[in-house]
């Protein structure tokens, strides 16, 4: 089935975000008297929804809502730029466009936040919409915006796009919502997390994407 549609994860495909997101956890967790998380337990941030990660370290339901908007000030404030762009992507975004390709975003990350990121690099203009997580809360699950994105987008046919990310929320969020994936090796997911989720193909650095959706499109 030819597709013409790619939804793009944010944080590990096109952004080296860690650093930033790494100073806004540890600051929450100093803030909630919490001990802050080995560079091991950082990294598992990296991706799923953070009222998610945080439940993971033992917070419960008010302590959770009360290290949301910690985390959210400080980042908004002093992480959400503390990041780059992985070598290439532009190159890869406009070759991608060039060639036909509709781009949207698809991240955990709170729209607002996408927004904000994707203009500060200069790569806002290449999406057609930049879908995130709200700030309730909703559609912070991959799997559950993928869904969304597919009805709201495809009109409930996942073949008409593939979406590219680099962990397993996006991989499995892909294969819930009828979608083909392509997983990024340059990202925060491992080898053997990607393997596990049998992505339909693997792109090893951002230069290879674009000749990798081709090749999808010829099967």
């Amino acid at each position: 089935m030819k597709f013409d549609i790619l939804y793009l994860d944010l944080d590990g495909t096109l952004l080296e975000s860690h650093t930033g997101i790494f100073r806004a956890i540890e600051h929450t967790m100093v803030e909630m008297g919490f001990p802050v998380p080995s560079e091991e337990e950082l990294m598992s941030f990296i991706g799923p929804p953070i009222r998610e990660s945080f439940e993971k370290v033992g917070m419960d339901d008010a302590q959770i809502a009360k290290a949301v908007p910690i985390f959210r000030e400080y980042y908004d404030n002093k992480g959400i730029f503390d990041s780059r762009l992985y070598d290439g992507v532009k190159v890869t975004l406009n070759k991608l466009k060039n060639k036909g390709y509709k781009l949207y975003i698809a991240t955990s990350k709170p729209d607002y936040m996408a927004e904000r990121i994707t203009a500060h690099y200069g790569i806002d203009h290449y999406f057609e919409a930049i879908e995130g997580a709200r700030v309730d809360g909703y559609l912070a699950k991959k799997g559950d915006l993928l869904k969304y994105m597919v009805e709201h987008y495809l009109d409930g046919d996942g073949s008409k796009a593939v979406m590219v990310g680099d962990r397993h929320h996006d991989l499995l969020g892909a294969r819930n919502a009828g979608l083909r994936s392509i997983a990024v090796a340059w990202g925060y997911g491992s080898s053997e997390e990607i393997a596990e989720c049998k992505p339909t193909a693997v792109a090893q650095y951002p230069c290879q994407l674009s000749k990798i959706v081709d090749q999808l499109n010829e099967v």
